[in-house]
């Protein structure tokens, strides 16, 4: 079996022999799949032996995990950019919600917390304050 990803379709194609005239396989096109859903249609499924079922699900499974792992690792990136943006938005968006849903974010930032911790990546250190350097929230003469 092989699989040929046209635009939003997976293609399932079927190894029938070589032609010996031409120098190249013969294939026959059993039919295609959504990529994103990965549902197999039933004319598909029909068309199947039940070793290529078997292969086709095991396809699927591989894609399925592929599909998780990517959207795993883009959330895993925009994380930092949503947290920020909701903690500093004009609006009072936080005080909007409710007490369980707060509970809930406070807990997923100390779970977070644990997991990077223990992944090797500890909370860095705030730079030290000298007297002569005024903080963030002060601002400093000439900038009015």
């Amino acid at each position: 079996m092989q699989y040929k990803e046209i635009k939003n379709r997976v293609q399932v194609i079927r190894y029938v022999g070589y032609d010996r005239d031409k120098k190249r396989a013969i294939t026959k096109m059993l039919g295609s799949i959504d990529k994103y859903s990965l549902v197999i249609p039933d004319e598909l499924n029909n068309a199947l032996s039940e070793d290529e079922k078997s292969e086709l699900q095991a396809y699927i499974q591989t894609k399925r995990q592929e599909n998780h792992d990517s959207s795993l690792q883009y959330n895993v990136k925009s994380l930092p950019a949503i947290m920020h943006l909701v903690s500093t938005t004009g609006s009072n968006v936080l005080d909007t919600i409710d007490d369980e849903l707060a509970g809930k974010y406070w807990e997923a930032i100390q779970t977070l917390s644990k997991a990077l911790k223990s992944a090797g990546h500890p909370k860095p250190k705030k730079p030290r304050k000298t007297n002569g350097e005024p903080d963030d929230k002060q601002m400093q003469i000439g900038e009015i």
